[in-house]
């Protein structure tokens, strides 16, 4: 249908100047006037002949299209991006379809398993070139995931967890990716919790 009547034909009634670019912005199409058989002038008309059904059947043909873009990969991104445009997904149900993809990841990470070897090998040479306890130092290799994280949720957890004594606050303060020096914002937030405490015994006395 859409092949046939999806978009509207243009419909000539006269002589033709000239006709638009096809790189234009602008499509013109230049009419001259025409002489009838008394010999008198009539303009030329251009026109446009369209269906009612056929705005409809070209934009339903558009959104299968976007979606047969999406159907033959995994996850199914065409199900995954209506879901994110109503808001009905969450962080933990969005990775959890990305689950096939992230173990065919973890097939690929054996490359760096002889990374520890070699970083055994710097701290050696670092060792014996300046000194110190360059062997004492942890240093291990961590993947993190390409998917975003939902900072909210995982704020929610953790908050969750500490006041369920399942976790440490430190613990905590360490799990949560926008603290940049974990170790000092818990000193912080241990002064912050003591001078409050102080505050508080004031007031009572």
């Amino acid at each position: 249908m859409n092949v046939r009547i999806g978009n509207p034909p243009v419909v000539i009634e006269g002589n033709v100047g000239s006709m638009p670019d096809y790189d234009s912005d602008v499509k013109i199409i230049r009419t001259m006037p025409i002489i009838d058989t008394e010999g008198k002038s009539i303009s030329s008309k251009v026109y446009l002949l369209d269906t009612q059904a056929a705005p409809e059947s070209v934009k339903l043909e558009m959104e299968r299209n976007d979606q047969y873009i999406y159907k033959f990969s995994w996850p199914d991104l065409s199900w995954l991006l209506n879901g994110i445009k109503t808001g009905s997904l969450s962080g933990t149900a969005i990775k959890l379809m990305f689950t096939s993809a992230e173990a065919k990841i973890t097939t690929k990470l054996e490359v760096l398993e002889d990374l520890s070897r070699r970083i055994s090998i710097m701290k050696t040479m670092l060792q014996k070139a300046k000194g110190g306890a360059f062997d004492l130092l942890e240093i291990d290799v961590k993947f993190n995931s390409i998917l975003p994280e939902n900072l909210t949720e995982i704020t929610d957890m953790l908050s969750t967890a500490v006041n369920a004594k399942m976790t440490s606050k430190q613990n905590a303060v360490s799990q949560l990716g926008y603290n940049e020096n974990p170790s000092a914002i818990y000193d912080q937030i241990k002064i912050e919790e003591s001078e409050t405490n102080d505050v508080g015994l004031a007031l009572n006395i």
